[in-house]
């Protein structure tokens, strides 16, 4: 009797997961340069090597997982909390800038009559 062959999602788990990886290396590097050209394809990146992890996590199961896989594992882990990091902090940046910029065009706008500061009227 021949045992069937089993599929190598270990192995398709990890190139999944190294992939993800690279793309998070490059997307962490392009964020602390403040160069956000690449951001969705680095987001589509990430997005189908999840859809892959996830795929091959529903057949593989624990007891299949190699020791390798959990050193992976948690490097990606520090660089995704990184990336969540530096995602925020870039998110924070566009927020203020918004602000500065909203209320700028406002005080161009507004012709000072309905502003407290405005204790003349303009002629």
């Amino acid at each position: 009797m021949t045992q069937a062959r089993q599929p190598a999602l270990p192995e398709l788990a990890k190139a999944a997961l190294y992939r993800l990886e690279k793309a998070l290396d490059e997307e962490n590097a392009a964020l602390a340069l403040f160069d956000a050209r690449n951001l969705p394809e680095f987001s589509r990146i990430k997005t189908q090597s999840l859809l892959e992890l996830e795929r091959s996590s529903s057949v593989l199961g624990p007891e299949q997982a190699a020791p390798e896989l959990a050193s992976i594992l948690e490097s990606l882990r520090e660089k995704l909390e990184l990336n969540r990091w530096l995602l925020l902090l870039h998110l924070e940046a566009a927020k203020e800038i918004t602000t500065v910029i909203t209320s700028a065009i406002r005080d161009i706008e507004s012709d000072g009559t309905y502003s407290r500061a405005s204790g003349k009227s303009k002629q």
